[in-house]
This record gives structure tokens, sequence and C-alpha cells, in this order.
């Protein structure tokens, strides 16, 4: 518990909806290997969840969850 708390600064790991941040998501098929490396680049702490159809198996949707601001994610987003 000593080495997560000196690691995080907390006791427990808090998401974007206790820490404040941006989660955007996108319906369209993203190669999620690329978008995570683009984001990881130009905003913080990014984590990056796919939904997909469990029949099929295919893309339906990325999550995309970065603590930082709604402004930034929109712009590098839309560069990708």
């Amino acid at each position: 518990m000593s080495v997560f708390y000196s690691k995080n600064n907390d006791f427990a790991y808090k998401d974007i909806s206790l820490t404040g941040g941006t989660s955007v998501t996108i319906y369209d098929k993203v190669d999620i290997l690329n978008l995570e490396k683009f984001l990881g680049e130009n905003l913080e702490d990014v984590n990056i969840r796919e939904v997909y159809d469990l029949v099929t198996r295919e893309q339906i949707a990325l999550i995309i969850e970065t603590k930082s601001d709604e402004n930034d994610a929109k712009k590098y987003l839309k560069n990708f």
C-alpha cells in the first residue's frame, strides 16, 4: 500500500469521474494503437477503451478519457 501511495499520491486510483477531465466517445473504426501513441504524446494521462460487438467482435466505438481539458482533447482528436 505504501508503494502505491508513493507512486500515485493517494491510497486509491481515481479516474476522471473523481479527478476531473474529459471523456470523448468516437463512433467510428479507428486504429487504437496509433491513436493511443498520438494522444499519449499530446494529452495528459490518456486511457482508451474499445467498445465492440459481442457477436462479431467488430469495433463499434472508442472511449477516450484524459485529464486534459476539453479544448485540448478536441484539438488533438481533430488533428488525428
